[in-house]
């Protein structure tokens, strides 16, 4: 009697969990087929695409948008570089031809008001130089996307402004030479006032070249 009384709890325990397993598989396939019923019908296709399509413009208008701002700001930073350049080469060459100009006239022996003349003319191209080198220099820097000293400063520094330094000290005690009624022509010998010129000339350009050269490269860098 207990035997037949076990037997049958474990089949009416068998027969609810096929019927439960029977009632999920029916749930499932019933949503089964509303989610197929549902994705295919045209009306949703159609407004998946239209969100899809939104999407996908939106995404390839910002990618559009950012490779503008990126191209303005990278053209916008190579003309801020020209103009530093130019700012910087015109201090450069203004020094040179002001010291050529001052060392021909002290050479020439001429009139003494017209060394006077050139002599303000150089003494204002030093002061020009000396008031913008370091806005120049920090000028170089930014160009150059240094966080720190950059090699065209080192380059200025410790090439370019020491021979400008030499010029300028020979030009002076020429002059002051000349204004005793000295002949200045010893003293520009013995410093070599042609080599310190080309000298000043050729580490002038050699900057500047390099500096167009690196900003020249391409806007878009």
């Amino acid at each position: 009697m207990t035997k037949d009384k076990t037997t049958g709890s474990v089949e009416e325990v068998l027969t609810d969990e096929m019927l439960r397993e029977r009632i999920r598989l029916l749930l499932r396939n019933r949503s089964a087929g509303r989610l197929h019923r549902f994705l295919s019908h045209d009306l949703t296709k159609i407004v998946i695409g239209f969100l899809l399509t939104g999407l996908v413009g939106t995404f390839l208008t910002w990618r559009i948008e950012e490779a503008a701002r990126r191209r303005d700001e990278a053209l916008a930073r190579y003309e801020a570089g020209v103009a530093s350049i130019q700012s910087f080469s015109r201090a450069v060459y203004s020094r040179h031809t002001r010291a050529m100009m001052l060392a021909s006239s002290l050479r020439r022996d001429v009139d003494l008001e017209e060394i006077k003349r050139r002599k303000l003319e150089y003494d204002q191209a030093f002061v020009d130089w000396g008031t913008e080198q370091q806005a120049n220099l920090l000028a170089i820097r930014k160009l150059s996307q240094a966080s720190r000293f950059s090699k065209f400063e080192a380059d200025v520094e410790f090439e370019l402004v020491p021979v400008l330094r030499e010029l300028d000290s020979c030009l002076t005690e020429a002059y002051d030479l000349r204004l005793g009624g000295g002949a200045p022509d010893s003293v520009l010998d013995s410093c070599d006032i042609s080599n310190l010129l080309q000298r000043a000339l050729d580490e002038g350009y050699s900057i500047t070249n390099g500096l167009f050269e690196y900003v020249a490269q391409s806007p878009e860098q």
